[in-house]
């Protein structure tokens, strides 16, 4: 753990604290995409859907 800190130019503790915060991101991203296929129902949009959508 120090080397790769010191390698990334950070003390051990920004180091870790940016890991669990990683971590936590991570796990949000993973929730919200549970709950994302539950309420989807099993349907899918396409892509080319979504972009015309958003105007792309």
């Amino acid at each position: 753990m120090h080397k790769q800190a010191d390698l990334d130019g950070q003390t051990s503790t920004e180091f870790m604290r940016n890991a669990v915060l990683e971590k936590l991101e991570d796990s949000l991203d993973y929730q919200d995409a549970v709950t994302n296929i539950r309420e989807s129902n099993g349907q899918n949009v396409s892509r080319e859907c979504v972009k015309k959508q958003l105007g792309l």
